[in-house]
C-alpha cells in the first residue's frame, strides 16, 4: 500500500521538508501497521530538522504519534486490528500518514485519552516519568523546580508531581521566561510557585541549591530539566 510522508534529504530550513508517496510493506513479524491519526511535535523535531541533531539523510521526521492499528504481522499476541495505539521514540519518521512499528514500542490507548492527546503527551511524559521516578527519589521536604515550566514537560511534570505534593512528599516550583503570563499557567497545571527569569539570571542560585543524584555530577542534562532542592524558602 502507499503511505504519505514527510521526508528531508538534507538539513536546514523548514523549506528542505518536502511532501513524498511510498511503498509500505505488509508489517513484518513482531510489527503492526498503524494508521496515524495525530502526531506530536516536539522541539527534537527541530534540532533533527535544523542539523543540530545530525540525522543520515534522507530522513523522515516526527518521533510520536498515535492511530488505528490496521495489520499486524506474525507473533503479534498483544495487538489485534481496530486497536487504538500511540508510540514515543525510536527512528524520526512520525509525519506519515501510514508506518509500520514493532509492536513492542506501542502501548494502547485508554478510551478516556483522545488521539491527540496520546500523540501530544508519549515523548514529554516517558521523560517526566524517567525524571520523577529513575533519575532521583523525591524525598520529603525537598522542593522539585522544573525548568522551562511553561513547557510540554514542565507542565506535564508539575502535574504527575501534584499526587507526590499532596502526600507531602515535595513541593513544586517552575522556573520561567517572558512572558510573565507563563507564571500563571504553571501554578494552573500544579505549580506551587513561579519563578521569573531572564537569561542565567536565576539558574546558578538554583543550582547551587540542587543535590545531585547516583552518578551524577554538576552540569548533566537531565538537571537541566529536574533539579531537587532541601526546601528553605523561596529559591
Amino acid at each position: 500500500m502507499k503511505s504519505r510522508v514527510i521526508i528531508m534529504d538534507e538539513q536546514g530550513a523548514p523549506s528542505v521538508l518536502r511532501q513524498d508517496t511510498v511503498e509500505l510493506d505488509a508489517p513484518g513479524p513482531g510489527e503492526v501497521r498503524l494508521r496515524q491519526t495525530a502526531m506530536g511535535l516536539n522541539y527534537m523535531d527541530v534540532y533533527q530538522r535544523s542539523g543540530y541533531y545530525p540525522l543520515d539523510l534522507p530522513s523522515g521526521l516526527g518521533m510520536e504519534a498515535a492511530g488505528v492499528i490496521e495489520a499486524v504481522g506474525n507473533g503479534v499476541d498483544d495487538f489485534k486490528e481496530g486497536d487504538r495505539a500511540a508510540y514515543g521514540g525510536g527512528p524520526p519518521g512520525g509525519y506519515a500518514e501510514y508506518r509500520n512499528l514493532p509492536a513492542s514500542r506501542l502501548v494502547k490507548i485508554p478510551d478516556a485519552v483522545t488521539d491527540e492527546q496520546a500523540a501530544a503527551t508519549m515523548l514529554k511524559g516517558m521523560t517526566v516519568e524517567y525524571l520523577l521516578n529513575r533519575t532521583d527519589q523525591i524525598k520529603a521536604g525537598e522542593a522539585v523546580l522544573f525548568w522551562a515550566a511553561a513547557g510540554g514537560v514542565g507542565a506535564e511534570g508539575a502535574a504527575a508531581a501534584l499526587p507526590e505534593a499532596r502526600l507531602g512528599r515535595a513541593r513544586r516550583r517552575g522556573n520561567l521566561g517572558e512572558p510573565v503570563g507563563r507564571r500563571a499557567r504553571s501554578v494552573e497545571r500544579g505549580g506551587r510557585q513561579g519563578l521569573r527569569y531572564r537569561g542565567d539570571r536565576h539558574h546558578q542560585p538554583a543550582r547551587d541549591h540542587c543535590r545531585l543524584g547516583p552518578g551524577q555530577r554538576r552540569g548533566d542534562s537531565s538537571r537541566d530539566r529536574l533539579a531537587v532542592a532541601p526546601d528553605h524558602g523561596d529559591l
